[in-house]
């Protein structure tokens, strides 16, 4: 059965370190503190997508053409980062030796990368829910080496870059007085901790995705 399939999507993170002692001696204190945001958008326009029934309960869905075994697509994905923490070394309680300078993580390396990622769908067991892969095959996102992020875990990003969206019905699928089916995927995760980098941080995760199949006429 032949669709067209869009997809958006948007994670954003926003983390701050508090003002905080990591490490303390007779003549030297250190002092941590920053603050930053990751934004990640991504946005697959209309494609073509092949819904292919094999019973009431099994079928697949497969992006970028209508013919089978074609199951991806490209979307435009563009990561915007903003960040800067600051390690300030001062004097300690002894009154000598005396401070140092403070070293900056950031910002100098944040800014804006954007890139095509392949998009495609995969059932997960026989619960007709999909989850959604995002694989940035071609390495054309070019890392940020100087701009700090500090997310809820450490698997928190790839997890909200590999959702899992909601239930399809073959019955939607079949009717075909029924011309759209959205499928959408809403998280977020607030975590403070520490790390082996800083005593204590906290980070905000928000995540909304939007998959949109409309009926071809």
């Amino acid at each position: 059965m032949r669709f067209t399939a869009t997809l958006d999507a948007s994670v954003r993170t926003d983390w701050s370190v508090p003002e905080q002692l990591l490490s303390s001696s007779c003549y030297h204190d250190s002092w941590e503190q920053g603050s930053g945001s990751e934004h990640i958008t991504l946005h697959m326009s209309e494609t073509k997508a092949l819904a292919v029934i094999y019973s009431r309960k099994s079928f697949s869905i497969g992006l970028g053409s209508w013919q089978l075994y074609h199951g991806t697509a490209h979307a435009r994905e563009n990561v915007t980062r903003h960040g800067q923490t600051t390690t300030e070394d001062r004097p300690g309680n002894c009154g000598a030796g005396g401070g140092g300078p403070a070293i900056h993580d950031g910002p100098g390396g944040c800014g804006n990368r954007t890139g095509t990622p392949q998009i495609s769908l995969s059932d997960v067991g026989s619960s007709n829910k999909y989850q959604v892969y995002v694989s940035d095959s071609r390495g054309q996102i070019k890392p940020f080496t100087d701009c700090p992020v500090f997310y809820p875990s450490s698997d928190s990003l790839q997890n909200q870059l590999s959702p899992i969206l909601g239930r399809i019905n073959v019955g939607d699928l079949l009717n075909k007085k029924k011309r759209h089916i959205t499928l959408h995927f809403r998280h977020h995760w607030h975590h403070g901790r520490g790390s082996a980098v800083t005593n204590y941080f906290i980070s905000d995760m928000a995540s909304y995705w939007t998959l949109e199949l409309t009926r071809a006429r």
